[in-house]
């Protein structure tokens, strides 16, 4: 971890910026904050990991993918167009969380039965509510919407399932991560399709970068446990 502590920090004097500009509207100088947020953080995780993996290049995938999600929602305003173009890309993003969080699935051992239909079915009735207060004003974008909060709420649930091996502090990051993630993209809905409200830019930045940092460092700590068992075994302990 210690090789990325200089991105961490950088990103975060980003996401500073980046909030900066967003109070004082400043949309040019967005331009360039908003369009560092991801490089910084992918340098953070890629220089965490001496070595890569499957599940390493399928989170950075996630990080890449944000990033052209945050470009394109930086010109949605201007071309409507881009709105769904950007939430394309971040529901690809989603969906290579939930591949590397399906990874983990395999190796690590499951949550008892019960504990997964209690997470699966919190999940479903947020995302019906949300749907449901988001309806009248979706338009022509109620099945793309839909696709993408079940898309969101199925990342939430493949975290709040993972248990077995894994340490607390990394299933804090995990789960702390997906849920930011969907209290940002809430948020966002909200303010976009039901009403809009003061603050609403600021709130879905810091909800969405903090969402981002945690399952990057949550991502690190699972390749670093990941590597550490391998030499454990190859040493013939």
């Amino acid at each position: 971890m210690r090789n990325s502590s200089v991105w961490f920090i950088l990103f975060f004097i980003d996401v500073v910026i980046d909030l900066f500009f967003v109070f004082t509207k400043n949309s040019e100088g967005r331009l360039f904050s908003k369009t560092l947020l991801m490089p910084l953080l992918y340098l953070a995780f890629f220089y965490a990991l001496p070595r890569w993996s499957t599940s390493a290049f399928i989170f950075s995938m996630a990080i890449f993918f944000s990033w052209l999600g945050d470009i394109m929602l930086l010109f949605d305003s201007k071309y409507p167009i881009l709105f769904i173009v950007g939430l394309s890309f971040f529901l690809i993003a989603h969906i290579c969380y939930i591949i590397f969080f399906l990874t983990i699935h395999r190796t690590e051992k499951p949550r008892n039965g019960s504990s997964k239909w209690v997470a699966l079915l919190l999940t479903l009735i947020y995302v019906g509510m949300m749907l449901y207060l988001l309806w009248p004003g979706l338009g022509s974008l109620k099945v793309p919407v839909v696709i993408y909060a079940l898309t969101i709420g199925l990342m939430l649930v493949s975290t709040l399932q993972m248990g077995g091996k894994l340490s607390t502090d990394m299933l804090y990051y995990f789960i702390s991560g997906a849920l930011l993630f969907v209290i940002s993209d809430s948020i966002l809905a909200f303010n976009k399709f039901r009403q809009s409200f003061s603050f609403a830019s600021p709130l879905i930045m810091i909800t969405y970068c903090l969402a981002q940092f945690f399952l990057t460092v949550g991502a690190i700590r699972y390749h670093h446990m990941i590597m550490k068992t391998r030499n454990w075994f190859s040493s013939g302990r």
